[in-house]
């Protein structure tokens, strides 16, 4: 789980050009102006994609200098509640943070089915990703939660391994 694609777009969106070697073993550059059908295929088709690449090109940009994140575990018996309740603040959160609810079993020893509640956010300073995540303390049910994990410091690997284990 990761604010950056609602922050900076989606990450095939800062790939610049490929190099790719295609079904009958041309190798080609592919960018928006020369093979731009292969640059388009490249930054969307997934597994499906009918090349092999050898090289990204990409614009990088600056890494956040905070990141944060705050974590709630619910009981399936407020999903109307939370459901209802996130539905609503989405409009109101910022850009740089990513609300996600996820259903699933046995999450951090609760037996049964529950959900998960998470907002990474990135930000310049602390106060800024606090104030973020204090938007998550508004749950009308906050008071039932199971798990309660709030303003965390982390790192990008810890997001996204954290997400890989958790939730996959």
């Amino acid at each position: 789980t990761c604010a950056l694609p609602i922050l900076l777009g989606p990450a095939c969106a800062h790939v610049t050009a490929i190099d790719v070697v295609t079904a009958d073993g041309e190798l080609v550059r592919a960018d928006a102006q020369q093979n731009a059908d292969l640059f388009w295929a490249a930054r969307g088709a997934g597994p499906g994609f009918f090349g092999v690449v050898t090289r990204f090109y990409l614009n990088l940009l600056p890494r956040p200098k905070v990141m944060m994140n705050s974590t709630y575990l619910y009981p399936i018996s407020v999903q109307d509640e939370v459901f209802t309740w996130i539905a609503d603040l989405r409009p109101r959160l910022p850009r740089n943070m990513e609300p996600l609810v996820f259903l699933r079993r046995d999450l951090f020893g609760h037996p049964g089915p529950s959900l998960i509640v998470t907002g990474p956010t990135l930000g310049e300073s602390r106060e800024e990703c606090e104030a973020a995540l204090a938007l998550l303390e508004t749950c009308p049910v906050l008071d039932r939660a199971l798990v309660r994990e709030v303003n965390g410091m982390t790192e990008l690997d810890q997001l996204l391994a954290g997400g890989e284990e958790t939730l996959y």
